[in-house]
């Protein structure tokens, strides 16, 4: 139930913002850029559902100034 509601939530977003962006003329790069950013937040929240615990960015940069 929760990644329905995920997923209503970015089609919203997308249903808003897209129209915004195919209006500027010679924006490809930027709605590439957009939509790739969209996909990896959709990707994330749904992992944060599924895995009881994702490490965070900085954990993993502790391991590795540990190790140096």
């Amino acid at each position: 139930m929760k990644i329905i509601a995920i997923l209503i939530v970015f089609l919203i977003i997308t249903v808003i913002d897209f129209p915004k962006l195919s209006k500027q003329d010679s924006k490809k790069k930027y709605i590439a850029i957009y939509f790739t950013l969209l996909f990896l937040g959709l990707l994330i929240s749904i992992l944060q559902i599924l895995v009881e615990d994702i490490p965070g960015p900085l954990l993993m940069l502790k391991n590795i100034i540990e190790k140096i």
